[in-house]
Protein backbone atom coordinates (compact mmCIF):
# COMPACT_ATOMS: atom_id res chain seq x y z
CA UNK A 1 0.00 0.00 0.00
CA UNK A 2 1.54 3.49 -1.19
CA UNK A 3 1.52 6.31 1.71
CA UNK A 4 -0.77 8.58 1.48
CA UNK A 5 0.27 12.44 0.49
CA UNK A 6 0.62 13.85 4.19
CA UNK A 7 -0.59 17.22 3.21
CA UNK A 8 -3.89 16.80 1.47
CA UNK A 9 -5.06 19.56 -0.48
CA UNK A 10 -7.23 21.37 1.91
CA UNK A 11 -4.52 21.34 4.89
CA UNK A 12 -2.16 22.30 2.38
CA UNK A 13 -4.36 25.11 1.97
CA UNK A 14 -4.74 26.01 5.40
CA UNK A 15 -1.26 25.39 6.45
CA UNK A 16 0.13 27.74 3.37
CA UNK A 17 -2.26 30.18 5.02
CA UNK A 18 -1.31 29.93 8.06
CA UNK A 19 2.40 30.53 7.45
CA UNK A 20 1.69 33.39 5.68
CA UNK A 21 -0.40 35.01 8.40
CA UNK A 22 2.35 33.95 10.91
CA UNK A 23 4.77 36.83 11.56
CA UNK A 24 6.70 35.41 14.71
CA UNK A 25 5.06 31.60 16.63
CA UNK A 26 5.20 28.07 15.59
CA UNK A 27 3.02 26.01 14.07
CA UNK A 28 2.89 22.24 15.81
CA UNK A 29 1.01 18.94 14.03
CA UNK A 30 0.11 16.24 16.37
CA UNK A 31 0.58 12.40 14.04
CA UNK A 32 -1.08 9.61 15.49
CA UNK A 33 -1.41 6.10 12.65
CA UNK A 34 0.30 8.54 10.37
CA UNK A 35 -2.34 10.79 10.13
CA UNK A 36 -2.44 14.59 11.03
CA UNK A 37 -4.90 14.63 14.17
CA UNK A 38 -4.29 18.04 15.20
CA UNK A 39 -2.18 21.44 14.60
CA UNK A 40 -1.61 24.19 17.10
CA UNK A 41 -1.30 27.17 16.20
CA UNK A 42 0.97 29.52 18.89
CA UNK A 43 1.74 33.06 17.81
CA UNK A 44 4.32 35.44 19.50
CA UNK A 45 3.44 39.64 19.74
CA UNK A 46 6.09 42.07 20.01
CA UNK A 47 6.10 45.52 21.04
CA UNK A 48 6.39 47.77 18.81
CA UNK A 49 4.89 45.32 16.52
CA UNK A 50 6.78 44.41 13.55
CA UNK A 51 5.93 45.31 9.87
CA UNK A 52 5.40 42.02 7.54
CA UNK A 53 7.42 42.37 4.07
CA UNK A 54 5.55 43.27 1.02
CA UNK A 55 4.34 40.03 -0.39
CA UNK A 56 5.76 40.88 -4.02
CA UNK A 57 5.07 38.99 -7.30
CA UNK A 58 2.35 36.36 -6.87
CA UNK A 59 4.06 33.45 -9.45
CA UNK A 60 6.83 33.66 -6.68
CA UNK A 61 4.52 33.74 -3.68
CA UNK A 62 3.10 30.61 -5.46
CA UNK A 63 6.67 29.21 -6.13
CA UNK A 64 7.46 30.04 -2.09
CA UNK A 65 4.31 28.13 -1.15
CA UNK A 66 5.13 25.17 -2.90
CA UNK A 67 8.72 24.76 -1.33
CA UNK A 68 6.81 25.30 1.88
CA UNK A 69 4.87 22.39 2.09
CA UNK A 70 7.33 19.99 0.15
CA UNK A 71 9.66 20.45 3.07
CA UNK A 72 7.16 19.78 5.86
CA UNK A 73 5.63 16.96 3.83
CA UNK A 74 9.16 15.42 4.06
CA UNK A 75 9.31 16.25 7.97
CA UNK A 76 5.91 13.85 8.09
CA UNK A 77 6.31 11.52 5.92
CA UNK A 78 6.95 7.91 7.23
CA UNK A 79 5.73 9.76 10.49
CA UNK A 80 3.37 7.12 12.58
CA UNK A 81 3.23 9.01 15.94
CA UNK A 82 4.98 12.26 17.02
CA UNK A 83 4.88 15.45 16.28
CA UNK A 84 6.70 17.98 13.94
CA UNK A 85 7.25 21.74 14.87
CA UNK A 86 7.56 24.75 12.10
CA UNK A 87 8.62 27.71 13.57
CA UNK A 88 8.06 30.88 11.48
CA UNK A 89 9.60 34.63 11.44
CA UNK A 90 7.61 36.68 8.92
CA UNK A 91 5.99 34.41 7.47
CA UNK A 92 8.59 32.64 6.40
CA UNK A 93 9.69 29.20 7.82
CA UNK A 94 12.55 29.02 9.98
CA UNK A 95 13.05 25.69 11.44
CA UNK A 96 11.79 22.80 11.45
CA UNK A 97 11.62 20.17 14.30
CA UNK A 98 10.67 16.22 14.18
CA UNK A 99 10.03 14.50 17.47
CA UNK A 100 8.89 10.55 16.97
CA UNK A 101 7.59 8.54 19.44
CA UNK A 102 8.44 4.92 19.19
CA UNK A 103 6.38 2.37 21.52
CA UNK A 104 9.29 -0.12 23.10
CA UNK A 105 7.89 -3.93 23.83
CA UNK A 106 8.66 -4.71 27.93
CA UNK A 107 11.66 -4.09 28.54
CA UNK A 108 14.04 -5.98 31.58
CA UNK A 109 16.54 -4.86 33.33
CA UNK A 110 19.48 -7.36 34.33
CA UNK A 111 17.71 -8.82 37.29
CA UNK A 112 15.00 -9.94 35.06
CA UNK A 113 12.69 -6.92 36.34
CA UNK A 114 11.03 -4.22 34.55
CA UNK A 115 12.89 -0.58 34.02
Amino acid sequence: MQDPHPLANEVGLTVTRLIEDTVFGSLVFIVQDSRIVQLERNEKYQFPAPRKSPAGDPNRAATNSKGKLSALAAALKGLQFGQVVVKLQDGRIVQIDRTEKRRVPDLTGVSGDGI
